[in-house]
């Protein structure tokens, strides 16, 4: 056989090997599991339904002074991954991946203030056990943006539990208006800056804005 033929064999054999082995080691282990993609369960909805449709959110000071917001709405399935041993080898870590629904409300008024208030619900994923969260969270900054660090966190809503943090009215009298079943954060300090009051059916009834000494209450939607 000519020394060329031998080594163009030799080639080939290597060249398998390597084909092989690799295939080998990219086993079930290194290559990413598809994890749950979770959507927003319709009760958690409903905590936003004032919000559908609307493009403006009108308040008012106890003076009469209006205050307008303007609604932009985000509907977005944002990618999550994690880790969990491997099923083929618990020994090992394997690599998981999936999408969780967030509806963002984005509520913006450039002219009063220096950053929009974010309406946000998410779910989030645990891994381990395969369980998500439903949060609805209100914050002064956009949460889920690359500012993420430069937020105040007004308000937050736990799904399905106790919700120890908030203070629970069945109704309030605010400018003269009755509003029903709103949650507000009570002493627990979220802001040196503003202060919210929320309900299921209209979302943010009550801001306060701490640093400038004024109120406003929610009227309507247009």
């Amino acid at each position: 056989m000519a020394m060329g033929k031998i080594q163009y064999i030799s080639l080939i054999g290597v060249l398998m090997f390597l084909f092989y082995g690799c295939e080998k080691e990219n086993g079930p282990c290194e290559t990413a599991k598809q994890g749950e993609n979770y959507v927003l369960s319709d009760s958690s909805k409903t905590y936003l339904k004032n919000y559908e449709n609307a493009k403006k959110l009108i308040f008012k000071s106890p003076g009469g002074e209006e205050f307008i917001l303007h609604v932009i709405k985000k509907d977005t399935n944002a990618r999550y991954e994690g880790s969990l041993p491997c099923e083929a080898d618990t020994s090992r870590i394997q690599i998981i991946k999936g999408t969780s629904q967030i509806i963002n409300y984005t509520l913006s008024n450039s002219s009063l203030l220096s950053k929009p208030l974010q309406v946000s619900l998410f779910k989030l994923p645990e891994i381990l056990t395969h369980y998500a969260e439903e949060s609805l969270i209100v914050s002064f900054g956009e949460r889920f943006s690359s500012q993420i660090f430069n937020i105040d966190e007004l308000f937050y809503y736990v799904m399905n539990t106790d919700n120890s943090q908030l203070i629970y009215h069945d109704s309030l009298v605010l400018g003269g208006k009755t509003f029903y079943k709103i949650f507000d954060m009570g002493n627990t300090e979220t802001s040196t800056q503003f202060e919210i009051k929320y309900t299921k059916n209209e979302g943010i009834i009550y801001l306060k804005d701490k640093q400038h000494l004024k109120e406003y209450i929610y009227d309507r939607k247009e």
